[in-house]
């Protein structure tokens, strides 16, 4: 047995418009609840960062998931992967490392466009984290380490992500979401649209055009 009581004090009101239109909704008498609401920039959304301004929304959540990461790096496992008298194994090392800090690392956002620079961020923190549990040099190469640990690095395990939220879109044809996919994936590249950034995806691994697929049968998961 249990309530849920709505906190409307708490509620925030992003504006996706000019700035003439923000101060037209915060001079407005709109309310919820008899509250009037807060018109912050930015605001959490299940666990996403979303901002009035649209292209900082990718840098504000790889900050975000990077903030949290290092938070739980250097919170309870500290002791585990810079313990000086080795009790912990290289093998629990990267165990601990694939099943809680790169999928905290990734969370949320295989739903936003995240290449460039932001994707340099995370690929340089899959780096150092590395280099600190194989315990080599600051500068050397990760190839042999990724090949020895037998894992992906992280740039493929944030695609594969996006694919797999590209088929719970394919598998639910009718729902909104597949629809705007369907309606965007021949604009431009440099506009935002997830829908490109899946397709030059696509591109990448050699896989056929969105479009394409979605007029096939979706696969198992």
């Amino acid at each position: 047995i249990y309530s849920v009581e709505y906190c409307v004090k708490k509620t925030v009101v992003n504006s996706f418009g000019t700035k003439d239109d923000k101060l037209r909704l915060i001079s407005s008498n709109l309310n919820v609840g008899g509250v009037k609401p807060n018109f912050d920039e930015d605001s959490i959304h299940l666990g996403l960062v979303l901002s009035e301004k649209l292209d900082k929304v990718a840098e504000l959540n790889v900050d975000l998931r990077i903030k949290k990461t290092d938070a739980k790096l250097f919170g309870t496992l500290r002791n585990v992967l810079w313990d000086r008298s080795q009790q912990s194994s290289l093998e629990t090392k990267i165990k601990l490392y694939t099943t809680l800090l790169r999928p905290s690392l990734l969370s949320g956002l295989n739903a936003l466009c995240v290449e460039g620079q932001q994707l340099a961020k995370i690929k340089d923190w899959e780096m150092w984290i590395l280099r600190i549990i194989f315990g080599v040099k600051e500068n050397a190469s990760v190839w042999g380490l990724y090949t020895n640990a037998h894992i992906l690095p992280i740039e493929a395990h944030y695609h594969k992500a996006v694919l797999s939220l590209f088929h719970n879109a394919w598998i639910h044809q009718s729902n909104p979401v597949t629809k705007l996919i369907k309606a965007t994936l021949e604009e431009k590249d440099g506009k935002g649209f997830w829908a490109v950034h899946l397709r030059k995806i696509c591109e990448k691994y050699r896989i056929p055009h969105p479009r394409q697929m979605l007029r096939e049968d979706p696969p198992e998961k």
